[in-house]
């Protein structure tokens, strides 16, 4: 990113402040930012005539909460991922253990599913750390499977409804910012049935789920976070993606402007919405 930055600046006459934001403040017609110099640790301010928060949307959320810019505690919208290991009935055409990127995709929308729900999975190639999974769910008895065994799985990676996951927290306290995560007593059942739907078209080719080593990680725990409200309202203008408490020159670009957190790939999504709000409302 500093690579990135430095190659921009001089181009695009970018003034870089070399700091951590740690308060919004609306000021007349701008906005005075509260920095950190990230080498000095000192504190200074600076006023901009308007302000692109795209830090991520958890770090974007408690920068707003910390500014006193949120009615109330905020929640995201998680999108839980999930792992569900696929033992291979026939031996693998390659001795790999480091393939990156996703070999397949399983999807569908079919009525057995929770609301007619879809899912996407993405199934990745002879995923190395099976065996540490294995060690950590059953214990002593990963030894006794053999290392050829782990060689033939698969790894089949999906994410939960957001109806179906839980939601971070980001609550302003007395001593600080507060996060915190609500679980969702669903999901586990949501994963359930995509595995079960799934079945069948994975045994034509051989593929069998091993239920006892599938993992649902906590709450937070993916990317796929964002969609800020309080108490249900939502915190931000889907169209312009304007913070609409108030009416500082605020405009958020990542995540968290997100009407809805997708369960498939999002990364080109909230690039495209930043695009679509930098093209419309700069």
């Amino acid at each position: 990113t500093e690579a990135l930055l430095d190659l921009m600046a001089p181009t695009h006459r970018l003034a870089v402040e070399d700091g951590m934001a740690t308060r919004l403040e609306p000021v007349g017609d701008g906005v005075r930012i509260t920095v950190i110099d990230r080498r000095s640790l000192t504190e200074r301010t600076v006023v901009a005539r308007r302000v692109v928060l795209a830090a991520g949307s958890v770090a974007t959320t408690i920068l707003l909460q910390r500014s006193g810019l949120l009615p109330g505690p905020a929640a995201l919208d998680d999108t839980q991922v999930f792992y569900a290991p696929l033992l291979s009935s026939r031996r693998p055409d390659r001795d790999g253990t480091r393939y990156s990127l996703a070999q397949m995709f399983a999807t569908d929308v079919g009525t057995e599913h929770p609301s007619n729900r879809s899912f996407h999975l993405s199934i990745y190639e002879s995923d190395p750390s099976f065996r540490a999974r294995a060690a950590h769910l059953v214990g002593p008895v990963a030894k006794a499977i053999p290392q050829r065994l782990f060689q033939q799985m698969l790894a089949a990676i999906g994410f939960i409804p957001s109806q179906e996951s839980g939601t971070v927290v980001v609550s302003r306290e007395r001593d600080g910012i507060l996060v915190t995560t609500r679980p969702a007593h669903t999901a586990r059942a949501y994963v359930d049935t995509v595995i079960r739907a799934i079945r069948p078209d994975l045994a034509t080719m051989g593929l069998h789920a091993i239920r006892r080593l599938i993992q649902v990680p906590e709450v937070g725990a993916s990317y796929h976070v964002g969609h800020l409200t309080c108490d249900s309202v939502t915190m931000v203008d889907v169209t312009s993606g304007r913070l609409t408490t108030t009416t500082a020159p605020i405009t958020v670009a990542d995540g968290a402007a997100l009407p809805a957190v997708l369960t498939g790939p999002v990364t080109l999504t909230m690039m495209a919405n930043a695009y679509r709000i930098a093209m419309r409302h700069g």
